[in-house]
């Protein structure tokens, strides 16, 4: 005698496939939301680096001159020194802002304990490797003009602490990085 194999009722067939269909509903749930944690952290994580960056964005330095009018048409060169500016509301601090002479050749650089939010020019001095204290520039006497055609004559970076004091470097190219924490360990 053959026996038969008991393939079960139609009930019980639609109710194993509705639990299944139910498990893969569930797992695909579970991975939708999973990508859209991790996009959020993302988002979040891009967010958080924008408002820590946001202060270090508006702070630059550039080579400009002071030109006077002779009276006339011409201008008379009067002396080249550094833009320093900071755009944001709050003040930065330790700015040491490096740059290169006519030549090419480093300069000493422009330290600042701390700086206020605004525009400021620091004219070099006749002595080698000294800088005058910055003004204004709106209080500065003629025009003070960026020197944008001479790649040897340029900041070469700008380090500085901003509020929160995170520290900061702008290179030459204007990149700007965030600069590791004192005592903190470097990563290789």
């Amino acid at each position: 005698m053959r026996r038969m194999v008991a393939w079960g009722d139609v009930p019980n067939w639609i109710a194993a496939i509705a639990a299944l269909m139910a498990v893969l509903f569930a797992w695909l749930a579970a991975r939708h939301t999973q990508r859209l944690l991790l996009h959020e952290a993302r988002r979040d994580r891009r967010v958080q680096e924008r408002e820590v960056r946001s202060q270090a964005d508006l702070v630059g330095a550039w080579v400009a001159c002071r030109v006077t009018p002779d009276g006339g048409i011409d201008v008379t060169l009067q002396e080249y020194g550094l833009v320093v500016r900071n755009a944001s509301p709050a003040p930065v601090f330790d700015v040491v802002v490096e740059s290169t002479d006519y030549d090419g050749e480093p300069q000493r650089p422009l330290t600042l304990a701390v700086m206020p939010p605004g525009e400021f020019y620091a004219p070099a001095t006749h002595e080698k490797w000294l800088w005058e204290l910055p003004d204004p520039v709106d209080a500065v006497d003629g025009i003070v003009r960026p020197v944008m055609r001479r790649k040897e004559r340029r900041v070469t970076g700008v380090r500085f602490r901003d509020s929160a004091g995170n520290r900061w470097h702008r290179d030459a190219m204007g990149q700007l990085t965030a600069e590791p924490a004192e005592g903190a360990a470097t990563r290789r």
